[in-house]
């Protein structure tokens, strides 16, 4: 195997995982808030993608750092079972990077429903609504 079809292969892999972790982040979204159009099921998805790559790769290196325990035991897990050490760590990435991608896809769908009830509105009047909002949750918390 030469370098670069090393290289592609990790990176298929490391793309495998963020696709599936983004998938299972949308699935677990439509279970509990169905989106409006097909449209916004796109963009959803395509959010939980990007986040399950960019914060999702953080939060597997900062998990790393701080519990390197949990990758001790994903690849005693792995072995349990036959496999090479590094299918485990993929499967514990792979539920690390779901897990940093179902808040966006909450967190996306909820800005989006906000920009469009105030769709009639100019910037001002988003901005003075906005800071109502924030002005709401100080008083509750």
């Amino acid at each position: 195997m030469t370098i670069e079809s090393a290289a592609g292969a990790a990176g298929l892999k490391a793309l495998g995982a963020a696709t599936c972790a983004a998938g299972l982040a949308t699935a677990a979204g439509f279970a509990l808030m169905w989106p409006k159009t097909p449209r916004e099921a796109f963009a959803r998805f395509a959010l939980a993608f990007t986040t399950s790559i960019t914060v999702g790769s953080g939060a597997v290196l900062w998990l790393y750092d701080a519990r390197p325990g949990a990758f001790a035991s994903a690849r005693a897990v792995a072995g349990l079972f036959g496999a090479a050490p590094e299918y485990g760590y993929l499967v514990l990435a792979g539920i690390v990077m779901a897990a940093s991608a179902l808040p966006a896809w909450w967190i996306g769908g909820a800005v989006s429903r906000w920009f469009e009830r105030r769709k009639d509105q100019d910037v001002a009047e988003m901005l003075h609504d906005a800071a109502a909002t924030v002005n709401d949750v100080r008083k509750t918390i």
